[in-house]
C-alpha cells in the first residue's frame, strides 16, 4: 500500500509537471484588449472576471494590447496602493505609446494591475501565480499547505495583504520579454494562494486516482 501511495504521488507529480512546463501566454482582456469600455456593450471591462477565468503560474506571460496613447499600466508597492488607486504607490509599466507590452510573472506569487486613467473607475485587476515546482514538492513530500511567496525584487522581464507588493521589471528587446516580481506579505483572504493551489492540485489529481486504481489491478 505504500508503494501503491509513493506510486501515485510520483504520478501525480509528473501529471503537473507535463501540464505546467510550457510557459503560457495570456491577453489581458481576451479579444476586448486592455480598454475601459468594451464598444460592444458600452459597458465598462470587468478585469476581474477575466482574471478568474485562468491559473496562472510562473514564467507566464501577460500580453497588454491596447490603444496607443490611450492608457497605460502600473502596478503597485502595496495592496492598498492598488485597492485604493493611489499611483504614488505604484510603478509604471508602460506608458501607453506603444499599443502593447508584455510582461513576465518571474515568481510565485501575487500581481496586481490598473490604468492610472480609469482605475478609480474599476480597470484594474490581481492575480496569484502558482510556481509548479513548489507544487511537485509540496505533493511528494506529502504536504498541500502552500509554501510562502518570495521577497519582492526589481528586474528585466501582481493582491497581498499588507503594505509590500511585487515591482515589475523591465526586460530586453524582444524577444525577451519583461518580467514582474511578486509581494512578500501573504494577500487578504478573498485574493489567497491556498484556494488557487488546492484548484491546481484537482486538476491533476485525477493522475494519482488512475494509478491507485491501477496498482490494486
Amino acid at each position: 500500500m505504500a508503494m501503491a501511495t509513493r506510486f501515485s504521488l510520483l504520478c501525480l507529480a509528473l501529471c503537473l509537471a507535463v501540464q505546467t512546463t510550457r510557459a503560457e501566454k495570456y491577453f489581458v482582456g481576451d479579444d476586448l484588449g486592455w480598454t475601459f469600455t468594451n464598444d460592444s456593450s458600452g459597458l465598462p471591462v470587468d478585469y476581474t472576471a477575466w482574471a478568474s477565468k485562468y491559473t496562472f503560474f510562473k514564467d507566464d506571460v501577460l500580453v497588454f494590447n491596447y490603444s496607443a496613447t490611450q492608457q497605460n499600466i502600473y502596478t503597485f508597492d502595496t495592496y492598498d496602493g492598488w485597492q485604493n488607486c493611489n499611483f504614488s504607490k505604484g510603478f509604471m509599466l508602460d506608458n501607453g505609446n506603444n499599443g502593447t507590452s508584455e510582461w513576465i510573472l518571474t515568481a510565485e506569487g501575487h500581481y496586481e494591475f490598473a490604468s492610472a486613467m480609469f482605475c478609480h473607475q474599476g480597470q484594474k485587476f490581481s492575480i496569484y501565480a502558482v510556481d509548479p515546482q513548489l507544487l511537485i514538492t509540496q505533493v511528494t513530500s506529502g504536504s498541500t499547505a502552500p509554501a510562502p511567496a518570495p521577497a519582492a525584487a526589481i528586474g528585466p522581464a501582481t493582491a497581498p495583504l499588507s503594505s509590500n507588493s511585487s515591482t515589475p521589471t523591465l526586460a530586453p528587446p524582444k524577444p525577451a520579454t519583461p518580467g514582474l516580481k511578486p509581494a512578500t506579505p501573504p494577500p487578504p483572504p478573498s485574493a489567497s494562494a491556498p484556494a488557487i493551489v488546492t484548484h491546481v492540485l484537482m486538476m491533476v489529481v485525477a493522475c494519482a486516482t488512475v494509478s491507485v486504481m491501477h496498482s490494486f489491478l
